[in-house]
């Protein structure tokens, strides 16, 4: 009977192999490609943390509608749409 590994396991040992291989120097460089991939894969996640981001205060307007990759006026849109004050 095989055994079933778990994903933690397999993401733990695949991380260890990566970094023991020298393909990555660290758990932060995966980190960042894994979250850059992410991105690329679902990129409503971009308008999600920009929208988290504008709402604490930490970026701009400007800023939030180039993390989500749309212009200034649709992101005002957005917010508006949402309920969320805009500032210029």
């Amino acid at each position: 009977m095989k055994e079933e590994i778990k994903t933690p396991a397999l993401i733990r040992e695949g991380v260890e192999s990566l970094t023991a291989s020298g393909y990555y120097t660290g758990k932060e460089d995966i980190f960042k490609d894994a979250f850059r991939a992410l991105l690329e894969i679902k990129p409503e996640l971009r308008l999600i943390i920009s929208i988290d981001l504008y709402k604490k205060g930490r970026a701009s307007l400007n800023r939030i509608a180039e993390i989500a990759g749309i212009t200034t006026e649709e992101m005002k849109e957005i917010l508006v749409s949402r309920g969320i004050k805009w500032l210029l």
